[in-house]
């Protein structure tokens, strides 16, 4: 599964199992090239050993000859060896790019988190960790499926325990008179029977007649009113104050202004008067202000 972080480099996800693709590739290339060299070098060594074995059987080949073909196959075997060496690293190489790279993929995690439906899916991933984070929207909710068919009816099941008594039911309609029966003899006196409920009152009577008048009652006591007594010009007053106690009395109304009183001590202010006496015989001091023009 390829994991997209961005638009490549070092931070691809993708690009980093690619590159290591490609670089085991090369180290598998290079460790092919190295054998191809051992496999050349091994043959010019063999030519050269023949060469050389040809040459010390020839009596005209001459002992530097010989020497330089033995140098020349010791060089062509130590190069072999190289390269049988490289070979060997370059494969080396090669297995361990292409373990890291299973690595990668097996230690990759995998977390989902569910988001709300509608939303858009999302993925995210963290070179760090090794974890690649996807969003999962919610589904929207199915249709209803249609209502099965109905299953087969159970077995009878066991007797239940016996239910409560039920509530008494109504008075049934009062059945048809039966025949009168045969008299019964004589049974023995019963107790007597209570006091039957008070009769109704009857109609009143018609009117008696007027009775003789009585003799007369005693006086009762004083009912509660004005007290005995007094004479004219005297008045009611509270004597305490309970309630109903009253008395007459007497007043003394001489300190009160009476209208005779008044006419005989003081001058109508009515009309105009011309220097009146009364007004020139008052003190100075009981006049202030102006008076018709003059201050006094």
């Amino acid at each position: 599964m390829s994991l997209y972080r961005g638009p490549g480099g070092a931070g691809d996800a993708t690009n980093d199992a690619a590159n290591q693709a490609v670089v085991a590739q090369q180290y598998a290339q290079q460790s092919e090239n190295f054998k191809n060299q051992a496999q050349n070098s091994a043959t010019a060594a063999a030519s050269s050993a023949s060469a050389a074995s040809g040459s010390a059987s020839s009596a005209s080949s001459s002992a530097t000859t010989a020497t330089n073909a033995k140098n020349s196959a010791e060089s062509a075997r130590d190069a072999a060896l190289v390269a049988e060496t490289n070979a060997e690293t370059a494969e080396t190489n090669a297995e361990t790019a292409r373990d890291e790279t299973l690595n990668f993929a097996n230690n990759v995690v995998f977390q989902a988190t569910t988001l709300a439906a509608g939303s858009s899916a999302t993925v995210s991933y963290n070179s760090n960790t090794l974890t690649v984070s996807l969003g999962l929207p919610t589904g929207a909710t199915g249709a209803t499926g249609s209502t099965g068919a109905t299953g087969a009816t159970g077995a009878t099941g066991p007797q239940g325990a016996t239910g409560s008594t039920g509530a008494t039911g109504a008075q049934g309609a009062t059945g048809a008179t039966g025949a009168t029966g045969a008299t019964g003899s004589q049974g023995l006196k019963g107790d007597t029977g209570d006091t039957g409920p008070q009769g109704a009152t009857g109609a009143t009577g018609a009117q008696g007649a007027t009775g003789a008048t009585g003799a007369t009652g005693a006086a009762g006591a004083d009912g509660v009113g004005v007290p005995a007594g007094g004479t004219t010009g005297q008045y009611l007053v509270k004597s305490s104050n309970t309630n109903y106690a009253t008395q007459w009395s007497t007043l003394d109304l001489s300190s009160y202004l009476t209208s005779s009183t008044a006419a005989s001590t003081y001058v109508a202010l009515g009309g105009s008067y011309a220097d009146p006496s009364w007004i020139t015989s008052l003190a100075g001091s009981k006049i202030t202000g102006t008076l018709d023009g003059g201050t006094y």
